[in-house]
């Protein structure tokens, strides 16, 4: 991964750790899903995959975890 995307989710990962826990795992499975996206993001540029499927199967997947590991179920 080059140098300014490694800076780019060690940004994000500090203002992960400032969000509040919503729920249990909640900022590790945040966190996960936006590097997974940049890595997307990262493949798309070299071999042109169907990056905007992949983006919302884990965004729909991230929604689905935090709405059964919301805070107060």
């Amino acid at each position: 991964m080059p140098v300014n995307n490694l800076k780019v989710i060690q940004i994000i990962r500090d203002e992960l750790d400032k969000l509040e826990q919503r729920g249990r795992g909640y900022r590790e499975e945040l966190g996960e899903t936006i590097v997974e996206v940049i890595e997307y993001v990262q493949q798309n540029r070299v071999s042109k995959t169907y990056v905007q499927k992949n983006i919302n199967d884990k965004v729909n997947a991230l929604g689905l975890y935090l709405y059964k590991n919301r805070s107060g179920s």
